[in-house]
This record gives C-alpha cells, sequence and structure tokens, in this order.
C-alpha cells in the first residue's frame, strides 16, 4: 500500500510522505512555501525545480554539493546553444511555458538573466533522471548530478533502479565494477528504433549510431506481425519490405504491409491519450495483427496494465495486458525493470495457472532477472529488498512448479492402482485392435 502523502500546513499545495522527508525539505520549502501561498495556480514541474534551483543559487550553496565523482552542479551541459537553435513550434512551446511559468511565479529579486533561467532549464532538461516508483509509475524527476556523466546506449552497460530517491546503478551481465566508460539508457528500452532516435534528437541533440539502432533484422522484429498461416509464427516488418512472409514456416502473408506499417506508427503516437476504454479498443484491434513480440503492442499493453491499476484478485480479467509485455520485455531486453516483471508474471499466473504458455514466460523471466542481477547481487543486494523479493518468489515458484506437477504424477498413479483391473483391460484391447489393424494391412497388401 502506497503511504498516506501530507501536505503542507501552511501552502496545502506540496505533499510529504513522512515527517522526516518534511524536515530535510524545510529549509528550501521555508521560500518556496510564501510564493506557492501567493499563487492561485501551482506551477508546473519545471518552474519549480528552477525556482528551487534560485533560491540555492541566492543562498549561495547551488555549487556546494559534490557527487561520487566529482561532479558539481557548474559541470552540467545545458546545451544552450542548441535551445536557442530551436525553430519548431512543438519543441518552442514548452519551452517557452516553463519559462514564462517561472517568471510569473518568482519573485523578481531572485530572477537573474534570461540565459541563466535558460541555462536552468537546459540542464534539467538534458540531465534529469524520471524516478520510477515501487509500481513502476513516473513520480517524478531528480537532478543525479553524478550519474548524468554517463553517456547513452540503447544496449547500456548499467540498469538503473531506484529505492525511494535514491537511485542504484548496477552493471548487467558482470560486466564488472561502475566506471565512466559504462552507458546508461536514455530513452525506454521497447521503443522502436525511430521513436528512440526521435527522443535522443529532440531531447539530447544528438543522432544515436549505437550496434542496436543500426540491427535492422532487431528492429524488424520488434515490428513484427502474426502468421495467419502458423500458431507461433511472426513476419517481420520494415520500411524496405515489399512483402511478409514468415520466418517459422516461410508461407507468405496476405496481410497488407501498409497497414502493418500504419499500426506500428499509430501505436508510437498514443502518449497523449489516457482513455482506458479508447486505449483498450486500439489494442483489441491492434492485437489480432501485430505478433505478441511487437513492442509497440508491448508498450500498449503496459501502459493499460498500468492505467487499470488493479489488484491480485482482478488481474484474470486484464491478463491479456500482462502476457503481451512480458513476453516482450524478457525477448528483447528490458530486465532491468524487475518489478514490472514480477507484477505482469503475477497476473499471469492468475489468468493460466501452471499452464505451459506461463511455465515458457516464468523461465524467460528468470533468466531476465538474473541476467540482470547476477545471482550474487540478488543475494546481497544492500537493501533493495524488492529484488530480494523477487529473487525469493522466483524460488518459491520453482519449488510451487515442482510440488504441482508431482502432486499429479503421484493422481495418476494412484488411479492406475486403484483401477489396474480396468487399465490392463484397455490396454489388452488396444493391443488386440493393433494386431487387427496390422494383419488387415497385411493381407491387403497380399492381395
Amino acid at each position: 500500500m502506497p503511504k498516506k502523502m501530507k501536505p503542507c500546513s501552511q501552502c496545502g499545495k506540496i505533499y510529504y510522505c513522512s515527517s522526516d522527508c518534511k524536515k530535510k525539505d524545510k529549509s528550501i520549502h521555508k521560500e518556496e512555501c510564501k510564493w506557492l501561498s501567493a499563487t492561485y495556480r501551482t506551477p508546473s514541474f519545471m518552474a519549480r525545480i528552477i525556482a528551487r534551483l534560485l533560491i540555492r543559487r541566492k543562498r549561495g550553496d547551488h555549487s556546494k554539493y559534490t557527487a561520487f565523482n566529482g561532479r558539481k552542479f557548474g559541470d552540467l551541459m545545458d546545451h544552450l546553444k542548441n535551445f536557442r537553435k530551436i525553430s519548431s513550434p512543438d519543441e518552442m512551446i514548452p519551452i517557452m511555458e516553463a519559462l514564462s511559468d517561472t517568471a510569473n511565479y518568482v519573485p523578481s529579486d531572485y530572477m537573474f538573466e534570461n540565459d541563466c533561467i535558460l541555462s536552468y532549464y537546459g540542464k534539467i532538461a538534458i540531465n534529469a533522471f524520471g524516478i520510477i516508483g515501487a509500481t513502476d509509475r513516473y513520480v517524478g524527476i531528480g537532478l543525479y548530478i553524478g550519474c548524468s556523466a554517463f553517456d547513452h546506449s540503447c544496449e547500456p552497460d548499467l540498469t538503473r533502479r531506484f529505492i525511494g530517491s535514491k537511485m542504484i546503478l548496477r552493471s548487467q551481465n558482470n560486466a564488472g565494477k561502475v566506471n565512466h566508460k559504462m552507458t546508461v539508457s536514455y530513452t525506454t528500452p521497447l521503443d522502436s528504433t525511430a521513436v528512440r532516435r526521435k527522443k535522443l534528437l529532440s531531447g539530447y541533440f544528438f543522432h544515436c549510431d549505437c550496434k542496436k539502432c543500426r540491427d535492422i533484422e532487431q528492429d524488424s522484429y520488434a515490428r513484427s506481425i502474426k502468421c495467419l498461416s502458423c500458431e507461433d509464427g511472426l513476419c517481420f516488418v520494415n520500411d524496405n519490405s515489399t512483402r511478409l512472409h514468415c520466418v517459422q514456416c516461410n508461407t507468405i502473408s496476405p496481410a497488407d504491409l501498409e497497414e502493418a506499417q500504419k499500426w506500428n506508427t499509430t501505436l508510437t503516437e498514443l502518449e497523449s491519450i489516457e482513455d482506458v476504454r479508447t486505449l483498450t479498443y486500439i489494442y483489441d484491434v491492434t492485437a489480432q495483427l501485430l505478433s505478441r513480440r511487437n513492442t509497440n503492442l508491448a508498450n500498449l499493453a503496459f501502459r493499460l496494465h498500468n492505467l487499470k491499476n488493479y489488484d491480485a484478485a482482478e488481474s484474470a480479467k486484464y491478463a491479456r495486458f500482462c502476457e503481451e509485455p512480458l513476453l516482450a520485455m524478457t525477448t528483447h531486453g528490458m530486465p532491468d525493470r524487475t518489478t514490472t516483471l514480477e507484477a505482469l508474471f503475477e497476473a499471469s499466473l492468475w489468468h493460466e495457472l501452471f499452464s505451459p504458455n506461463t511455465i515458457r514466460l516464468f523461465c524467460m523471466w528468470r533468466q531476465a532477472v538474473l541476467a540482470s542481477n547476477g545471482p550474487e547481487n540478488v543475494a546481497k543486494d544492500n537493501g533493495d529488498t524488492g529484488t530480494l523479493r523477487m529473487y525469493s518468489k522466483i524460488n518459491n515458484m520453482e519449488y510451487m512448479f515442482r510440488r504441482k506437477y508431482v502432486r499429479k504424477m503421484i493422481a495418476i498413479s494412484i488411479v492406475f492402482i486403484r483401477n489396474r483391473g480396468r487399465c490392463v483391460l484397455i490396454f489388452i484391447c488396444l493391443f488386440l485392435a493393433f494386431l487387427l489393424h496390422q494383419t488387415i494391412r497385411y493381407f491387403g497388401y497380399i492381395n
């Protein structure tokens, strides 16, 4: 259960999870509280962060903090030249709104030159990380000065986890101790190459040319559609395709290539839609065409999974929003989202307990978790109780699988022993039928 948030008794617009949290924020919120009390509308998130930085600058302590790698706030890149060159209205509007909101919110004696405000905006936009809560929802953003030094890769060396506001970096697949040459991902791994590159170019001003972005086959796999001729087959989709054929049975698919490309594009443009009914309808339509390993479909299913916000007892009703993202996330490499994987796997168990499909997903999930954390890191996780709980659940699930099938074998054995006379008679009848069949075939060949 999430903690009950308590509002500030003065402004009533800032909420705290505990008295200790409120106490730590007192020195900054003391100034902020007066401004919030004087405003009718709560300022935007970006305006409030800029305001907090202006408070620190006014007090002269904004450069006192030093990160674990020696970096300070002044070392952060602001890409001021790139922001000045922006001409697209879609990109300019959020910047102008944030700056205008800040000017209307912060008193004039705290304001500095325009370049300073834009520089703060750039440092936040470029270097901040989204903070993911216990339910794998974004709960805010944080400026982690030391962690922002790591470069980007769509196949990162490091994964991020959060315990409250504390960020934990962990190297994947025992890649070694964390060092400055390692990389993190600035985007969502389930995004297609086109979406990732668009986000990186508009948000971070560079064109990504990493190994994953150059892998055309992997991207075609992530945009694949179902094969109509075999059960688990799929057809790769890319911009250069002229026809679709199944990689499993090699059958030419009758599906419309343009329609497949259209739906893949449509699913990447749904971020502004929050209506569950609309998204469910879109999911039901696209799920008939796109494969279960299609990452665009998985992203939509993952959003529906979070928007539903259901408990375990209701999971069976919405299991189709669980197994698809689970399968795609483990297939295309998103093992760092272990909390998500755990929740999705629990829901799939409620839907179809111990089915062959669930067992297969469980095995994939287990491999993804161990690949991300390593058995040693999972066993000794320095207070990361979520990972310890998750690894304990892996062992419990294995025990449950074994116990379930042992019980089935015992039950079959008991039935055979109790009805051994009938079983022997059935076996004799089947054997005689087989002999009769072979005899008829033999004489048929002679004649």
